[in-house]
Order: C-alpha cells, then sequence, then structure tokens
C-alpha cells in the first residue's frame, strides 16, 4: 500500500552508515554556516555536524532540496 516506507529505510540506514563514517573522517567536509556538512552520495541530504575533541555531534540532516533560507534557518537554533 504505502510505498515510500521501504525506500525511506533505505535512505535512512544508507545515511546512518554515512554517519558512522564521519567518526574516521571527522571535519574534512566544508563548513557552511559553522557546522561542517557532509552530503549523502546518493540522496538529496547533508550532514550538518560539529567536532568537540574525539567526539562527533550530528545537529541535524537536513533535505539538499530546501532553500538555504530554510536551511540557516533550521542550523539557527
Amino acid at each position: 500500500m504505502n510505498e515510500k516506507k521501504p525506500a525511506l529505510a533505505v535512505i535512512s540506514s544508507i545515511l546512518f552508515l554515512r554517519i558512522l563514517i564521519l567518526c574516521k573522517d571527522a571535519a574534512i567536509h566544508p563548513q557552511v554556516f559553522r557546522y561542517h556538512r557532509m552530503l549523502a552520495k546518493r540522496f538529496p541530504f547533508a550532514v550538518y555536524y560539529q567536532v568537540a575533541e574525539q567526539v562527533v555531534l550530528v545537529y541535524a540532516v537536513l533535505d539538499c532540496r530546501r532553500s538555504p533560507a530554510w536551511t540557516r534557518k533550521k542550523l539557527a537554533g
């Protein structure tokens, strides 16, 4: 009936794995709006994160299809 659920599960699984890899690749991504931004390879999402000592803090996973003003507002608080 609802065909979006399996696709959403695949997207979230892939993004989750990419976030786990951040432990190895932390801080190599460019900074945007005061956060490092890792772009997903296959999907229009970006992971915004900061590195504090040896801890990666994921602040948000946002849709890149939204306007930059919307993204800035979400990341501002």
